[in-house]
């Protein structure tokens, strides 16, 4: 008896530890923080994420492997409004335009279509519109069609 107290006191202990140490999903600093750092997301694809203070952004990364035009659809929370900014990068490395969509408020929807050739890429940068939108309990959702 005593040793099965002890083997569920220590298993008890480690499932502790680990539930504190765990990492949130919704947790968005060190997510996609810089350019360099930009999540990939393919065409179909849609990402769920928090702006988690006035200074988070995320990137994304769209690499065009098909030559076809895309849709970025993003959706901010009903509480809060999020924004996005896109750097279209030719095949040959250049940038070819920046673009920032109409803004529709909280918990609206941006977008932005964008005709793409074969091996363009496109950065997409999320942001809080205001410094007081942002939240862990509010996550954006991006889409790209």
């Amino acid at each position: 008896m005593k040793n099965t107290f002890r083997k569920l006191l220590s298993s008890s202990m480690v499932l502790v530890a680990l539930t504190m140490s765990a990492q949130s999903a919704f947790a968005s600093d060190g997510y996609g923080d810089t350019q360099n750092e930009a999540v990939l997301i393919k065409k179909y694809g849609s990402a769920s994420q928090t702006i988690s203070d006035s200074n988070d952004v995320d990137w994304y990364k769209y690499d065009n492997r098909t030559g076809e035009g895309i849709s970025i659809l993003l959706e901010s929370p009903m509480n809060k409004n999020y924004d996005f900014d896109v750097i279209y990068i030719s095949a040959n490395g250049r940038v070819k335009n920046t673009y920032s969509p109409t803004d529709s408020g909280q918990g609206g929807a941006d977008v932005l279509g964008l005709q793409l050739g074969l091996g363009d890429q496109v950065y997409i940068k999320v942001y809080g519109h205001s410094p007081s939108d942002f939240g862990t309990a509010s996550p954006y959702k991006l889409t790209i069609n």
